[in-house]
């Protein structure tokens, strides 16, 4: 059995009831835990990837406060999370007619100094400091 400090890795669908509040019970539960301060939780960049498209997709938010509400989960002391990434993704996801995941790939390229990204997906040409590859013969 594992010690009940050890990190634990927290799943979509907690961080979407939570910033919904389509169920006051669970929301109430979700903000206890996350204000505890006595655990850690791993938020991964694959699920605030799936927030973000439950989020458009399903409920329909405009990207401004899909960015907001995942901005303000950033911050949470009980998160640990790639926070300097992940900020460049969602404001770039904000700032320009792409797609979430483009956002990241390009926040992606920018973080670690890469060249650019190979993708048939024009959209990433429109990121500032990102160039696009279509892969050559």
């Amino acid at each position: 059995m594992l010690p009940e400090d050890t990190l634990r890795v927290i799943d979509s669908n907690v961080l979407v009831r939570f910033l919904v509040n389509d169920s006051p019970l669970k929301s109430v539960k979700i903000k206890r835990m996350l204000s505890a301060r006595t655990k850690k939780f791993l938020l991964t960049d694959v699920t605030v990837a799936e927030v973000v498209w439950v989020l458009s997709s399903y409920y329909k938010f405009p990207k401004k406060q899909i960015v907001g509400k995942i901005l303000s989960l950033l911050d949470l002391p009980c998160l640990e999370v790639n926070s300097s990434l992940l900020t460049t993704a969602l404001l770039t996801y904000s700032q320009n007619s792409i797609d979430y995941v483009d956002a990241y790939l390009a926040a992606y390229c920018l973080d670690k100094g890469f060249a650019g990204v190979v993708s048939y997906d024009r959209d990433l040409s429109k990121v500032a400091g990102v160039r696009r590859f279509e892969p050559a013969a």
